[in-house]
């Protein structure tokens, strides 16, 4: 049986209402989770919408402990193997799809998987990523990808560095400021775009020397939110 196979039959039984399958499948994971090639194979059950959601959402949760532990070796809570650089480019490609998946369980999911991996590798070893949130939410043309990039977002906010932060502010607060304006907005929604512009006004205000003259060019973008 493939990797893969092996995996999602692990996944489907950790679902059972049998608790000795439970346990099983618990125990074949922990061997997975050993082996290269596990975190390509959960994000791949992730994505695969053919799935049914609840095992895409075990997948989700999985992929993100797995980050947590393999990612970054000498990292605290880090345990062997790390996870290869080809596997992480592999990952890295794959997931940001995830963002857009119309079952909201499973977007939000995907974009705390994402969060987690762009903190230990946005902007250097993941370019782009911040940009295609960003353009995702300007563009608006899909509303299970807006919704997806704010979540994203608002997990990543509060560690953004000084030179992500304003740039963040300039491109985006006029446009979480028309969705939160908009009254057909979800309340849900406009609570995350103004979280996320709480912590990156929280986030500019800990800047300091060459920084401040960036916030000052920005500060008309924070002065609608006050």
């Amino acid at each position: 049986m493939m990797q893969g196979q092996r995996i999602l039959q692990c996944l489907e039984h950790s679902l059972d209402s049998n608790s000795q399958h439970i346990k099983l499948a618990e125990q074949q994971l922990a061997v997975e989770a050993q082996q290269h090639g596990f975190g390509v194979c959960l994000c791949q059950i992730l994505l695969e919408r053919s799935i049914p959601a609840d095992t895409r959402q075990i997948a989700a949760v999985l992929l993100k402990q797995y980050v947590k532990h393999h990612w970054v070796e000498g990292e605290r809570g880090f345990q062997p193997p790390e996870t290869s650089e080809q596997d992480k480019q592999q990952i890295r490609t794959a997931l940001p799809a995830g963002l857009s998946d119309p079952n909201s369980k499973v977007r939000t999911a995907v974009a705390m998987a994402v969060a987690g991996i762009a903190n230990w590798d946005a902007p250097n070893a993941w370019p782009g990523l911040l940009e295609f949130i960003v353009n995702s939410i300007k563009e608006k043309n899909d509303s299970n990808l807006l919704m997806g990039c704010l979540r994203c977002l608002d997990v990543m906010a509060s560690d953004l560095d000084g030179e992500q932060t304003p740039h963040l502010v300039q491109a985006l607060s006029p446009e979480l400021a028309a969705l939160v304006a908009n009254p057909s907005t979800p309340n849900m929604l406009s609570a995350t775009c103004l979280s996320i512009m709480g912590e990156l006004a929280q986030g500019l205000a800990t800047l300091s020397g060459t920084y401040q003259q960036q916030v000052r060019k920005i500060s008309p973008a924070i002065a609608g939110w006050l």
